[in-house]
């Protein structure tokens, strides 16, 4: 297949979702398919560039005020413009924000199916935000961000989330797609370990 991910954060951004996108885009490669990545500019404009054995098409951003090492992309034009050039299968789109938001809306003009992941829980991220205020207000924001969430998966053919908790908050705050949980996976090269545990007990003197 010829798949497009479009991500608002990407590797090298130090994010749990930018590394899961990476993996997933790798290991998508790996298995034969034509993978393209959008996502924002770590500085400068528009440009193409190989990661890996990747083509990431990074398109202009501006940094979110409240979070520096956060870039976020403010041309829909062009990634509708990639979008026609490319001609993918499926559009798989792992945030709601600008890059996310502006390839849904080319995928959905061109007739291309889509993928939402969904990473955001807003519990998790509401409190990094400024001038939170009174817990009224954060209660209100909260209510938004669920339902700006959830909007937005709505308008793609399939949804998923990295565990069913997520897929289950998703159902109970108005998600009416099909959707299912799909883990982010563990690169188990990496992370085996080859060895029962005994060297611990060794090094910190536990019986």
């Amino acid at each position: 297949m010829k798949i497009v991910i479009a991500t608002d954060v990407y590797y090298p951004q130090v994010i749990g979702s930018s590394y899961a996108v990476f993996n997933l885009a790798q290991g998508l490669k790996e298995r034969g398919h034509k993978v393209a990545v959008f996502a924002p500019v770590a500085h400068g404009r528009n440009h193409n560039e190989m990661i890996g054995n990747l083509e990431v098409y990074r398109f202009f951003a501006l940094h979110v005020p409240w979070q520096k090492d956060i870039r976020t992309a403010v041309s829909s034009i062009s990634v509708l413009e990639r979008l026609r050039r490319i001609k993918p299968d499926i559009v798989h789109i792992h945030h709601p924000f600008l890059i996310g938001s502006s390839a849904l809306m080319g995928a959905r003009l061109l007739h291309i199916p889509t993928v939402i992941t969904n990473h955001l829980l807003p519990e998790n991220f509401l409190m990094f935000l400024p001038k939170q205020g009174t817990f009224k207000k954060y209660e209100g924001r909260l209510r938004f961000t669920w339902k700006f969430i959830v909007g937005f998966s709505n308008k793609a053919c399939y949804v998923t989330a990295p565990t069913q908790t997520a897929v289950s908050l998703l159902r109970e705050h108005g998600l009416k797609v099909k959707a299912k949980a799909v883990s982010n996976g563990i690169d188990l090269n990496r992370f085996h370990p080859n060895r029962d545990g005994e060297y611990l007990r060794q090094k910190f003197n536990i019986p």
